[in-house]
C-alpha cells in the first residue's frame, strides 16, 4: 500500500508541481467552490441550518484569502496544498508499526474510511513543511452580537460586564486553541513519515487585525490568554496581505536558524545528530501529494489538473444548487432570493435555478432591457 501511495505521490510531482518558473505549485489550481451560495442580505431565513450554512461560507471565504495571498506571494518552487483532509487508514498507513489496525483495541479501525484529521494549508518547501490552519472571526462576531448588538470582538477590552468579557474571550482564545489541535495531528502524521521532518506551524486569523492582537494576552486567567510564543504564531490580516515579506521574517528566518543550531551542535559534540534528510523529505512529500489526491484508495490524479479545476467549477455554478432545498432529515427554510428556472433554461441552458431578480428580468414584457452590475453577478 505504501508503495502505491509513494508512485501515486512521485508521479503527481512530477507530472504537476515541477515547473522552471519561480512560482508557487497550488493544488487545486484554483479554490474549489465548495459554497457557491447566494445569501439573501434582507428577509433571511431563520434556524439553525441557515447560520451553519452561512457560517461555512464565511469561512470558506477567509481560507480563499489565504489561498491567493500563498498564490501571489511565492517566488520559490513550493506546493501549497489546500483543504488537505485524511481517514484513519492513511493515518495507520503512515504510522506503520506503531499503529496496529486492530478493531478490539482501536474503535477508529471499526471505520478505516471515517476523516481522522484535517488541515486547511500544507506548504511543501524543499526542506520543510509549514502548517496553516486558518480561522475566521465574522461568526464569533454574528452570534455575540445576537446576543449584545453593539458587540464587536474588537471591543473587548472596553468596559464591559466581566461575564460578557469572559465569554467574548473564551470564543476568541477556543478559535486558537482549535487550530493547534488539528495543527498537532497533522504534525503528527508529517513525522511518522520522516521523524526528522523540519516542521513550523501557524495559525492565520485573515479578518483580525494585528492592531487588536492584545486581545489574545487580556485576561489574567491562563487558560483565556495565549503566551508571547503562541502568539508568535498567529498570521495576522496584514500579514496576509503582504504575505512574502512575513514569510521572510517568520518562515526563512526560523529555519535558517533551526539549520544554524543543528551545524553548530554538529561541530561542538562531534556526535552526529538527526537532521534533514533528503529521501525521508522526498518521502513525506510524495505521500502527501498521493493523500490529498485519493478518495477512498482511489487516487485521482485529474484532480491536479487546472482542466478539470474548470469544469468542475463550471459545473457547480451552471446547475445552481443554491435553493436551500431541504436535505434528508434536516429542516431548513427556502432561500427567498432564489427560485427555480423556467424549463425553457434548465432543460436548453443547463442552468436549474435563478436569482429573483433574473426571473424577473426573463420574464419582463419589455422588448429592450439595460442590464448592468459588476463581473460575476449572472449578467449573461
Amino acid at each position: 500500500m505504501e508503495a502505491e501511495y509513494l508512485k501515486n505521490g512521485e508521479q503527481i510531482f512530477k507530472e504537476y508541481c515541477l515547473t522552471a518558473k519561480n512560482q508557487p505549485t497550488m493544488l487545486p489550481r484554483a479554490p474549489e467552490q465548495t459554497y457557491i451560495d447566494k445569501y439573501p442580505e434582507e428577509d433571511q431565513p431563520a434556524g439553525p441550518s441557515f447560520r451553519d450554512d452561512r457560517r461555512h461560507q464565511l469561512d470558506y471565504e477567509t481560507e480563499v484569502k489565504m489561498y491567493r495571498a500563498s498564490e501571489l506571494g511565492f517566488d520559490k518552487n513550493f506546493i501549497v496544498l489546500h483543504s488537505f483532509m485524511y481517514t484513519h487508514d492513511q493515518y495507520c498507513l503512515c504510522a506503520g508499526k506503531s499503529h496496529v489496525r486492530n478493531i478490539k483495541t482501536c474503535n477508529k479501525c471499526k471505520n478505516l474510511f471515517n476523516k481522522e484529521g484535517e488541515c486547511d494549508f500544507i506548504i511543501i518547501c524543499p526542506d520543510s513543511f509549514i502548517v496553516i490552519e486558518v480561522k475566521n472571526m465574522e461568526h464569533v462576531d454574528r452570534e455575540m452580537m445576537e446576543c449584545e448588538p453593539d458587540f464587536h470582538l474588537c471591543s473587548i477590552g472596553e468596559d464591559r460586564q466581566p461575564e460578557c468579557t469572559t465569554r467574548k474571550l473564551e470564543a476568541l482564545i477556543g478559535t486558537y486553541r482549535k487550530s493547534v489541535e488539528q495543527r498537532n495531528k497533522l504534525v503528527e502524521l508529517i513525522r511518522c513519515i520522516d521523524k526528522d521532518a523540519t516542521i513550523l506551524q501557524f495559525t492565520a486569523y485573515p479578518n483580525f487585525s494585528n492592531r487588536f492582537k492584545s486581545q489574545f494576552q487580556l485576561s489574567e486567567m491562563t487558560e483565556l490568554r495565549l503566551s508571547d510564543d503562541e502568539l508568535s504564531t498567529i498570521i495576522f490580516e496584514e500579514n496576509v496581505y503582504n504575505f512574502n515579506a512575513w514569510w521572510a521574517d517568520n518562515v526563512t528566518q526560523a529555519i535558517s536558524s533551526i539549520r544554524r543550531v543543528s551545524e553548530e551542535t554538529v561541530s561542538n559534540t562531534e556526535i552526529p545528530i538527526s537532521g534533514y534528510n533528503q529521501d525521508s523529505h522526498e518521502k513525506a512529500r510524495n505521500i502527501l501529494l498521493a493523500i490529498w489526491a485519493t478518495d477512498r484508495n482511489k487516487c485521482d490524479q485529474s484532480k491536479c489538473s487546472l482542466g478539470r479545476c474548470i469544469m468542475d467549477v463550471n459545473k457547480q455554478l451552471k446547475e445552481g444548487r443554491i435553493t436551500f432545498e431541504p436535505k434528508k432529515g434536516n429542516r431548513r427554510d427556502q432561500n427567498p432570493g432564489v427560485v427555480k428556472a423556467p424549463d425553457v433554461i434548465s432543460n436548453y441552458v443547463g442552468v436549474l435555478n435563478l436569482t429573483t431578480q433574473q426571473n424577473s428580468v426573463f420574464n419582463s414584457s419589455e422588448n429592450m432591457l439595460w442590464i448592468n452590475g459588476p463581473a460575476g453577478t449572472g449578467k449573461t
